[in-house]
């Protein structure tokens, strides 16, 4: 059980840091595309 436990908690950590990297990736393209509407007009 302690092996069920150890791989749950990896799988866990490693959804939260695949999320976490989507999420800062998304926050850059957003800032870098807001910066270009900014430039434009």
């Amino acid at each position: 059980t302690s092996m069920l436990g150890n791989g749950t908690s990896a799988l866990a950590s490693a959804t939260l840091c695949g999320a976490a990297a989507l999420f800062i990736a998304a926050l850059i393209c957003g800032m870098q595309i807001f910066k270009l509407h900014t430039n434009y007009s």
